[in-house]
């Protein structure tokens, strides 16, 4: 298995000793640390933007208006870690709308997991990180809107809190699916 890992590195011209590229890698633990800081005092999305910012090149920002709120609507794209996209984004309409800058939310699709059939050590587990993260989003409610994927009427009150909180704020939506041209 790990042969096969380090023979598909070395076929594509890396090295397996070598380090990811730092756009497609996890964080640094700088990013952690601000992470925890802003969590347990400002809740301030500036400072996480400005660590994880990448190099990049915006197209279209004469399609953000230039007063009023705004919706971004951003496609994945499976080679970069999403808080950098996100980073990226926030800097590019930062230089059109900066007065938005600590003003984002960010839409957060979320399933949780599945419980039953577990054993009692990793149902303890989910349960815990389950806790752990509903604290987080709590506490950067302002900036982060969770929206359920298995529970269509929590899925419903969350779009409607969405919409209301859309005209002051700027939002960020990454929408799940495939394109296509037909509804």
């Amino acid at each position: 298995m790990a042969a096969a890992a380090i023979r598909k590195y070395i076929e594509r011209g890396k090295n397996w000793w070598e380090k990811p590229r730092p756009d497609r890698g996890a964080p640094r633990l700088r990013f952690w640390a601000i992470l925890a800081w802003q969590t347990l005092r400002g809740r301030d999305l500036l400072p996480l933007s400005e660590e994880t910012r990448d190099v990049y090149e915006a197209h279209g920002l004469e399609n953000i208006p230039a007063e009023g709120s705004f919706s971004l609507a951003v496609n994945h794209t499976m080679r970069r870690w999403t808080p950098r996209l996100l980073s990226a984004v926030h800097a590019a309409a930062m230089e059109k709308r900066p007065e938005y800058a600590r003003q984002w939310i960010v839409i957060v699709g979320y399933r949780e997991a599945k419980v039953e059939g577990r054993g009692r050590p990793a149902r303890a587990f989910i349960l815990t990180l389950r806790k752990i993260h509903t604290w987080i989003y709590r506490r950067w409610s302002y900036n982060a809107l969770r929206l359920p994927m298995d529970n269509q009427r929590a899925g419903l009150l969350a779009l409607r809190n969405w919409k209301l909180r859309a005209r002051q704020q700027p939002s960020v939506v990454f929408p799940e699916g495939r394109g296509s041209k037909c509804l």
